[in-house]
């Protein structure tokens, strides 16, 4: 899914702790499963508007393994993301102020 994200010209930023090997070890292991990325740890754009280089990187959308509720797959991350489908809390939210 990462391939198609990219294919729909979506920046892929990898956001990692890791350091020294470990960080070599999972740039080897990106490249080695064909997971695209466009940058570690660094912005793309879009931090202008702060003024000053904000310490987490900028983005619109941010999936992580420890999310909320758990990580969905990634074939439901790609079709929120692509508009396809709305994520669970935007139901219950709509459910909520009705």
């Amino acid at each position: 899914m990462m391939q198609r994200l990219r294919a729909d010209a979506h920046f892929l930023i990898i956001w990692t702790c890791r350091e020294g090997k470990d960080r070599v070890d999972m740039v080897d292991w990106l490249k080695k499963n064909e997971i695209p990325f466009h940058a570690i740890n660094e912005h793309i754009t879009g931090t202008e508007c702060f003024g000053y280089d904000a310490r987490k990187v900028y983005a619109d959308v941010y999936i992580d393994d420890h999310n909320l509720g758990g990580l969905p797959s990634w074939r439901e991350i790609y079709d929120i993301i692509s508009g396809k489908v709305k994520p669970f809390w935007v139901y219950k939210f709509l459910k909520e102020i009705d």
